[in-house]
């Protein structure tokens, strides 16, 4: 999976370097623009071996499973070097085909939330194909587990709200007048027992409409 990142990052870098010289210094800025997400998160999930007789499962481990994500942005452009931000997002992962010798739990987990904040080009017009941001948000997450200890059904849902920070990072194939194109690479951390860690990394391709 790394490799394949590294790949589509240079992909779009080279992309991004042939088409430059296309674009005229002084094109008018087109202050609004409206992004649709696509891409995938990853979640763990706990690894249970089932206890006879027990309503619990034995942990032993944990496996990295990817969902998809989806989202929608509005934006306004302020200058060369400086934009805001709203959006929202919806992600879900759904492993009810979990195999016994893994784990007795199937999960459902549900993510969805809002935010906004502020997304910069560090060198503006000189190179307007790589923007960094920080983004406050809101997350919603729903996670129910099913299992069965072989006589008896369960079922355990666990919800939590918890506060955001997001560090978005874009690579950029096409940023023309009308329309863009982009790689992401999204690094959440939430606000978890009183601490801010790294909850998630989320991958996307962007494309934005411009007016």
């Amino acid at each position: 999976m790394k490799r394949l990142l590294l790949l589509w990052l240079l992909l779009f870098s080279l992309l991004s370097l042939q088409a430059a010289p296309e674009r005229a210094g002084d094109e008018p800025v087109r202050k609004n623009y409206l992004m649709a997400h696509v891409g995938l998160f990853p979640t763990d999930y706990g690894i249970y071996h089932s206890i006879p007789d027990s309503d619990q499962g034995n942990f032993v481990g944990s496996f990295r499973y990817f969902g998809p994500v989806f989202g929608i942005t509005y934006g306004r452009q302020f200058n060369d070097f400086l934009a805001a931000e709203g959006y929202l997002f919806l992600s879900f992962i759904t492993r009810t085909d979990m195999p016994e010798e893994l784990t007795v739990y199937d999960y459902l987990t549900t993510r969805y939330g809002a935010g906004a904040g502020l997304i910069v080009t560090p060198l503006g017009r000189w190179f307007r194909f790589l923007k960094v941001g920080a983004v406050l948000g809101y997350v919603r997450e729903d996670t129910r587990s099913e299992w069965n200890n072989g006589q008896t059904d369960f079922r355990q849902t666990i919800s939590s709200n918890n506060f955001a920070i997001n560090y978005p990072l874009r690579l950029y194939a096409l940023d023309g007048p009308h329309y863009a194109l982009c790689a992401e690479v999204n690094l959440q951390c939430q606000y978890e027992n009183g601490v801010y860690r790294r909850r998630t990394v989320n991958y996307t391709v962007n494309f934005a409409y411009k007016f």
